[in-house]
């Protein structure tokens, strides 16, 4: 009984030095500030914080008016980018700015005051110094986005 129950310790304990290095190499090619999340109706805050943690950025602040679910799935993508297709797909726009090595995520505040003028091309008049307008709509981008562009 005693030889059997050394067999199967003998076994077992040969079996985990077998797997462990195996284990050790897959985690070292790992990039360490890639992002991966599968979430379903998952709070933003939290959501954020995973991504945070994720990526080892112990600094950071979340707006108190920061809200809402998100339902995502990212693999091995980079933290900003992994970042910034969280704020997209929140149910409020987010934004973030990066203060002293801080990260500040907060609601986009957009203000009528500072888009741009849409000019009314209903009337038809006749171009002045040739300037021309068209209206060119946008399916797979976000406007604002485009316009905060430099």
């Amino acid at each position: 009984m005693n030889v059997t129950r050394i067999l199967a310790i003998g076994i077992g304990l040969a079996g985990v030095v077998a797997v462990a290095p195996t284990a050790a190499y897959a985690q070292q090619d790992r990039n360490p500030n890639s992002i991966t999340l599968d979430l379903k109706d998952a709070p933003i805050r939290t959501t954020l914080e995973m991504a945070f943690k994720q990526a080892g950025i112990t600094n950071y602040v979340i707006d108190n008016n920061v809200a809402g679910f998100v339902t995502m799935t990212i693999t091995e993508q980079p933290f900003e980018n992994a970042l910034k297709l969280i704020m997209r797909a929140a149910t409020v726009p987010l934004t973030y700015i990066k203060e002293n090595n801080v990260y500040i995520v907060k609601p986009r505040q957009i203000s009528q005051n500072t888009l741009p003028a849409t000019p009314d091309i209903s009337q038809e008049t006749p171009a002045a110094n040739n300037v021309s307008f068209e209206r060119i709509p946008l399916t797979f981008i976000d406007p604002i986005d485009l316009w905060l562009q430099p």
